[in-house]
């Protein structure tokens, strides 16, 4: 199965529900287990590495600003995955692909397979789709794991010269 993908300016994947989301809601569970409804007032295009959405939160219990930045970090739509090298294929998102990545991790964490993908080593183009979504999931890893330390080091300024991160 395929999720319906079109590319924006840039030849990045995007999801055509986010091009026209404004007025859509995003439900998120956040690191409490509250959950927060937020409401979108606007998506910010092109998209490349994440999905960046103005939004607004419905009643939060928390204190929260009345419009926040969203960054989706979701590897189905990573721009790596139309290749810039002409010859190479694309490799598109599927479901049976990231669920097979997903046990690739479960097994690698379990110490029942190496993890002959690397930590960050691009697969051949011919690899099996599950390698492809492995990487991809590592990549948008990656990328988050280093927004938010950056963020945790300029908590001193956050608020002020950068926006605020709230989880």
């Amino acid at each position: 199965m395929n999720i319906p993908v079109s590319p924006n300016t840039r030849g990045a994947l995007v999801d055509p529900h986010i091009q026209k989301s404004e007025g859509s809601h995003l439900m998120l569970r956040l690191m409490d287990g509250e959950f927060l409804c937020l409401q979108i007032i606007k998506p910010f295009l092109p998209c490349t590495k994440s999905q960046v959405v103005l939004v607004r939160p419905e009643s939060a219990r928390r204190a929260v600003p009345q419009e926040l930045v969203h960054k989706i970090f979701d590897p189905r739509y990573l721009n790596d995955r139309i290749p810039s090298t002409p010859g190479y294929p694309p490799h598109l998102w599927t479901l049976e692909a990231e669920i097979e990545a997903a046990r690739y991790r479960q097994e690698i964490a379990e110490g029942k397979r190496p993890d002959s993908n690397g930590l960050l080593n691009k697969p051949d183009h011919e690899d099996e789709a599950y390698f492809w979504e492995d990487y991809f999931y590592k990549v948008m890893k990656e990328s988050w794991e280093c927004e938010t330390l950056a963020f945790s080091r300029l908590t001193s300024v956050q608020g002020t010269a950068i926006p605020k991160l709230y989880g």
